[in-house]
C-alpha cells in the first residue's frame, strides 16, 4: 500500500448532538423549520426527507451543540454502523446518536465521505463492537480509526471519480421517480377516478359513461366491472424464517435463495427486489415456512411496518413479515403492484397488535377491491409494459453502478487502483 495511514482524529474535528435539557423531544417537533436528523433518516448515503422531523428556529438557537452546516459529514455512532451522509441542508440539528465530522485542511471532505463509507472503515467499527445487539461507538473510538491519506491531488481525483458514479445513480433515480409518478397517475386515472378511455377514446366517467351501484362496495362502479377481494388478484403467499441459531440456514447475499426482510425493503432504492442482506440456503428454506415465488411476484410487508412493497426481480422468498401475491395472468404484476400501493392506508388501518400492528393472511386476502373488465386490463398491461421496463432498466443500471463503486472503493483507498486525471 503506497498511501500513508493516519488516525481519523488527526484530520477531523467532532461535534456531538446536544444531550442537555434543551435536547428536542416529540413535543418540540413541527411540520416545517430546521431539520432534526437521526440515524433512521440516513438510507444509502442519503437523507430520507419524507421521514424527517423539524424544530423551530427558537428551539434550534437554544441548542448548545449538534448544529450541522451544509456539507458536514453526519455519522451514526449507534444502531446500524456505516450510516454516513453529507448534510444537504443549510443548517440542521442532529440526534445524540449522530456525530458531526468536520475535516481539516489535510483531507478533502468528499474523499473523507467515501472513506467513511468504505468496507474497511466499517470493519473497524465492527471490530470495536461492544457485543450488544446494536453497534455502540464513542467518538474516542471513532477518532482511533485508521484511514489512508494520499496527496490532496489524489484525494480529489478519487472523490471526483466516485462522485461521478453517484451523480449518474442520482440521475437514474430522478428518471425512475418520474416514471413511477406516470405509472401511479395512469392507475389512478383509470381505476380510481374511472376515467379510462371509452370506445371513443374519451374519459369514461367524465364523458357520461354508465355507472352502476355495487352493494358490496357501497359505491358506484363502471358498468361491466365487479367487486372482488385481494386474493382474487393471485395466489397469496406467506413467508418464514429458519432458526437464526443455525448458520447453515443462511448464506451471503447472492449466494443462495434471495430472501427479503422488511429491513431489506426499507433500504431498497427502487421497486425491484434482487437480494437482501442475506440469502437462505436450501436447508434454510426446507426448515422454514417460506415459499419460493417467481419473478414478477409482489411483496408486501404486513408487520413491522405495514406497507413496504416491491416486485421480485428474480425468484425469491420472504420472512414472516410479508403477505405476497403471485399475480394471476389476467391481472399482471403492474396492476397488482399499484393496487396494493393504493390499498396501503387501508391495510395500515386494519392491522392489529399491542407491540406492533400486523395484518393476518385472512384479513389481507379479504380486503375489497374493484375488478375491471378483462379487455381494459389487457390495454393497461400493454400500455404500462414500456414504463415498467424502463423503471427496471434504470434500477438495474443503478445496481451495477453501485456494485462497481463498492468494488472499486477499497482498491482506490489503498492505492491498488489509480485514477489518472479528473
Amino acid at each position: 500500500m503506497e498511501y500513508e495511514f493516519v488516525q481519523l482524529g488527526s484530520v477531523c474535528t467532532f461535534e456531538n448532538g446536544d444531550r442537555g435539557k434543551n435536547y428536542p423531544n416529540e413535543k418540540d417537533f413541527t411540520e416545517t423549520g430546521i431539520p432534526f436528523v437521526n440515524g433512521g433518516h440516513i438510507i444509502n448515503g442519503k437523507i430520507d426527507i419524507s421521514q424527517l422531523n423539524y424544530i423551530s428556529e427558537q428551539k434550534y438557537s437554544q441548542l448548545r451543540a449538534g448544529k450541522a452546516s451544509r456539507g458536514d459529514i453526519l455519522f451514526s455512532l449507534r444502531g446500524s454502523l456505516g450510516k454516513c451522509v453529507r448534510n444537504p441542508f443549510e443548517k440542521a440539528a442532529i440526534a445524540s446518536a449522530l456525530v458531526i465530522v468536520r475535516p481539516n485542511e489535510k483531507i478533502d471532505r468528499d474523499y473523507l465521505f467515501y472513506v467513511m463509507n468504505s468496507s474497511f472503515f466499517v470493519k473497524q467499527g465492527e471490530n470495536n463492537d461492544n457485543g450488544s445487539v446494536q453497534i455502540n461507538l464513542s467518538v474516542d473510538i471513532l477518532k482511533s480509526f485508521s484511514i489512508p491519506l494520499p496527496s490532496m491531488e489524489k484525494q480529489k481525483r478519487i472523490a471526483f471519480f466516485l462522485d461521478s458514479i453517484d451523480k449518474k445513480i442520482d440521475n437514474n433515480n430522478v428518471i425512475s421517480a418520474e416514471l413511477e409518478g406516470m405509472a401511479k397517475d395512469l392507475y389512478d386515472y383509470w381505476f380510481v377516478q374511472f376515467d379510462f378511455p371509452d370506445e371513443n377514446g374519451k374519459p369514461y366517467k367524465s364523458s357520461g359513461g354508465k355507472m352502476v351501484w355495487n352493494d358490496e362496495l357501497k359505491r358506484e362502479i363502471p358498468e361491466g366491472w365487479e367487486n372482488g377481494i385481494v386474493s382474487d388478484l393471485g395466489t397469496v403467499v406467506t413467508g418464514g424464517t429458519p432458526s437464526t441459531g443455525c448458520a447453515e440456514y443462511f448464506a451471503k447475499s447472492k449466494s443462495g435463495h434471495a430472501w427479503a426482510t422488511p429491513k431489506d425493503l426499507s433500504n431498497l432504492n427502487g421497486r425491484y427486489f434482487y437480494h437482501g442482506e442475506a440469502d437462505i440456503t436450501d436447508a434454510g428454506l426446507k426448515n422454514s415456512t417460506g415459499n419460493i415465488m417467481p419473478k414478477g411476484s409482489v411483496l408486501f410487508t404486513t408487520r413491522a411496518p405495514i406497507g413496504y412493497i416491491a416486485i421480485t426481480a428474480n425468484e425469491a422468498c420472504t420472512n414472516q413479515g410479508f403477505k405476497s401475491i403471485i399475480p394471476a395472468k389476467k391481472f399482471g404484476t403492474e396492476f397488482v403492484f399499484q393496487t396494493l400501493k393504493m390499498l396501503t392506508p387501508q391495510m395500515q388501518r386494519v392491522g392489529v397488535g399491542s407491540t406492533f400492528k400486523e395484518v393476518s393472511k385472512d384479513v389481507f386476502s379479504r380486503q375489497s377491491i374493484v375488478i375491471p373488465s378483462v379487455n381494459l386490463l389487457k390495454k393497461y398491461a400493454a400500455l404500462t409494459l414500456d414504463i415498467a421496463e424502463k423503471i427496471r432498466n434504470t434500477q438495474e443500471e443503478n445496481v451495477e453502478l453501485t456494485s462497481l463503486r463498492d468494488f472499486l472503493l477499497p482498491m482506490l483507498m489503498n492505492g491498488q487502483v489509480k485514477v489518472k486525471g479528473a
